[in-house]
């Protein structure tokens, strides 16, 4: 048989043509190719939730260990039960894609959708997210939404405060009819929850001016720096001001400054500090004692140190307000309710201030903390509205 003859057979044979076997073999690289698909988006989304846990978790071993070894909790700051709350639970990591890495959000009403889909007079404080720091509000009694964020790989202790025109105000958690000064509870894992506030009865509008409206979350407010100094500098607290606009056409509010003597020293850090060195020379910055120990009713003497016109890179500063409280509440400072400081002229150079607070009658542990809200009678909805920034939190003890 020639070669000719032999090809001719193949071809003229029972068995199939070329054209069918491409087909057959077209399909089982499809299937193959979606086998390793779905595999591979199994895998990716497997591991997307890894490193999302991961990115939330990462350094959070030192306050975890904090809060399992922890000896003397302070069993006025203990969280209450939730159950019978208008509270709602969201898993951060399925929600990821909507919101990014949020801390703390707040918004008027309680509709979240509704919420997220508006651009003006609302807020969405995370990673690529921006909007106005500002709420339209009829009645000072007007319900709005706080949401807060546990990135952390265990449960945290968590209180709330809200401060209206820079003052601690009582409110109350829907569900809940009685008003406080404070809302303690426990947040789960990786989850965030929406809080529906509103604020008592007692405030009244000024049809004429704007209001501010401070939001405050304090962590783990049940144990004491005291036992553990690592933690002074570390994170302890975040806040946001808000501007309630009641349809006035003034975005300023009216605040007197604070009858208090400013010196100027020389200081490159930006921020704020409360310390006990009453003769600060600018040249070397001390934290504050992790414990300060003082009589029943002793008036404190403290020092602020302030670089106003660097807090967090303003370009201008004209004055800034500083909020101190003792075991979660606030307190007068120099018999004030805050202190209202202008800045000085000159950049590059803080300012120094002394002040004083009034210990407790009772013997025990507080919790001091404080944070600074930059030029606080400014609109907010405009380049001022920010994460404020807090001093560190320590403890005083007061001993018999």
């Amino acid at each position: 048989m020639y070669v000719g003859e032999e090809m001719a057979d193949i071809f003229n044979s029972k068995s199939p043509k070329p054209k069918i076997r491409i087909i057959h073999i077209i399909m089982v690289v499809l299937v193959i190719f979606i086998i390793f698909l779905i595999f591979a988006i199994y895998g990716f989304f497997n591991q997307s939730q890894s490193q999302f846990e991961a990115m939330y978790t990462t350094g959070d071993e030192d306050l975890l260990t904090m809060i399992e070894t922890a000896q003397f909790i302070n069993s006025n700051r203990q969280p209450q039960s939730t159950e019978y709350l208008d509270l709602t639970f969201i898993s951060i990591v399925e929600d990821y894609a909507l919101h990014g890495s949020p801390g703390l959000l707040a918004w008027s009403g309680t509709d979240r959708d509704a919420f997220i889909e508006r651009s003006d007079y609302s807020f969405f404080y995370g990673d690529g997210f921006y909007a106005f720091g500002g709420m339209r509000h009829e009645t000072p009694q007007d319900i709005f939404s706080v949401e807060i964020s546990n990135g952390y790989s265990f449960d945290l202790n968590l209180l709330v405060k809200i401060f209206y025109n820079y003052e601690e105000v009582p409110f109350r958690v829907l569900g809940n009819e009685e008003y406080s000064t404070e809302f303690i509870f426990t947040l789960p894992a990786l989850y965030d929850v929406m809080i529906p506030v509103q604020l008592d009865s007692q405030l009244q509008v000024n049809e004429l001016l704007s209001s501010r409206l401070t939001v405050a979350v304090f962590l783990v407010p049940d144990l004491h720096i005291a036992e553990f100094p690592e933690f002074l500098g570390m994170f302890n607290a975040m806040a946001l001001n808000f501007e309630i606009d009641y349809g006035s056409h003034e975005r300023k509010i009216l605040l007197p400054p604070s009858n208090v003597e400013t010196l100027s020293i020389e200081n490159l850090f930006a921020g704020f500090m409360i310390n006990s060195d009453l003769e600060p020379t600018g040249h070397t910055l001390y934290v504050p004692p992790y414990v300060m120990r003082v009589n029943p009713g002793e008036i404190i003497d403290l020092s602020l140190i302030i670089n106003g016109n660097e807090l967090l890179n303003l370009e201008e500063v004209e004055s800034y307000l500083v909020i101190s409280m003792l075991d979660f509440h606030q307190i007068p400072m120099n018999g004030e309710p805050f202190l209202h400081i202008y800045t000085n002229d000159e950049y590059d150079i803080g300012q120094h201030t002394r002040f004083t607070i009034i210990a407790p009658e009772e013997p025990g542990l507080y919790e001091f903390t404080s944070f600074v809200v930059p030029n606080p009678a400014h609109s907010t909805r405009d380049s001022n509205f920010f994460l404020l920034e807090f001093g560190m939190r320590f403890t005083i003890e007061v001993f018999e």
